[in-house]
């Protein structure tokens, strides 16, 4: 599979005393581990206890903090799954990771509170007995949609959730109830822009929040702005764009008679009338240029930017 280097394993065993060992010849389904929440890192990271559930195909070069720790390694990208058991109510849930770096030989798992987050989870990182007043939510990993509260347990100063490696029974038990700790994307960039940006936006000049109607236009203007219909000349097709990516109950929107199509090249009569040119420049343009590299992102920035008077 792939071999580490002493001097990235040293570093290994630096960031995670006693947690990297030599491959296990069996299926330990019993052992239990812990995938713990590692603010530092950009992707997930599993191990040996946890369910490989589909191999990506892809490879990423992993680098330590340093290049004294020799070259980088080319790790997998799985889809993994891992099971926890639940002390209060006895029962067990299967908890997805999707697009982590799989290290065969770790005994932990990794995986980013951003990426939680932005899966819809609420993860409160404070230990109760740091927290100003502790409640039941506090400590604790919440999944709104099925109403379930996981209490963090902590070592040292990591919090973490204790799981194990599920079986193929249990795979096959819980299939269709299973619960995201990270969303459930093909792809996963931590170098996007995008976060940068929506967290740009959330202030105003004055660096305080914006208000949320002011927040809510930006961000509904920040879809349509990167929509390439024209809303005059194809309705239909402007607002199927637009609704797609926002949640319309979110901001009070009424919409009514959306069509959704396949997306058609702009022709010379629309470019004339967009851009207020003769047709027959409008005609010379197409002709020298392409529609192939259309931008469309799934979550839009807050911020944009606008023309000067220049």
């Amino acid at each position: 599979f792939f071999e580490l280097s002493d001097q990235f394993n040293s570093y290994l065993c630096s960031r995670f005393p006693h947690y990297i060992c030599a491959s296990s010849k069996h299926d330990d389904t019993t052992t239990l581990s812990t995938t713990e929440l590692d603010s530092h890192a950009d992707s997930p990271v599993v191990g040996k206890y946890c369910k490989i559930l589909e191999l990506t195909g892809k490879m990423v070069k992993v680098s330590g903090f340093t290049s004294d720790l020799g070259q980088p390694l080319e790790v997998p990208v799985v889809n993994a799954a891992v099971a926890y058991d639940c002390v209060y109510t006895g029962m067990t849930y299967i908890l997805v990771i999707y697009n982590a770096l799989y290290f065969r030989n770790m005994e932990v798992n990794l995986i980013p509170p951003f990426m939680m987050r932005l899966a819809g989870l609420q993860v409160d990182e404070c230990p109760k007995f740091l927290a100003l007043k502790p409640t039941v939510e506090t400590h604790s990993l919440y999944f709104p949609a099925e109403d379930l509260r996981f209490p963090f347990q902590i070592e040292g100063i990591v919090s973490y959730l204790p799981t194990r490696k599920p079986d193929d029974e249990e795979i096959e038990k819980y299939r269709g109830a299973y619960l995201l700790l990270t969303p459930n994307s093909s792809t996963w960039n931590p170098h996007s822009s995008t976060y940068r940006d929506q967290e740009h936006g959330m202030l105003d000049y004055r660096g305080e929040i914006k208000a949320k109607r002011q927040m809510d236009r930006q961000w509904i203007g920040a879809v349509a702005n990167q929509s390439i219909c024209d809303p005059v000349h194809e309705p239909e097709l402007f607002i199927a764009s637009v609704v797609s990516r926002i949640d319309v109950g979110d901001f009070g929107l009424q919409v009514s008679g959306v069509t959704s199509g396949k997306r058609k090249g702009v022709d010379a009569k629309t470019l004339s009338k967009r851009w207020r040119i003769p047709l027959e420049m409008a005609r010379r343009t197409i002709e020298a240029t392409t529609q192939l590299a259309v931008r469309s992102v799934d979550v839009p920035s807050l911020s944009r930017r606008f023309r000067t008077n220049d």
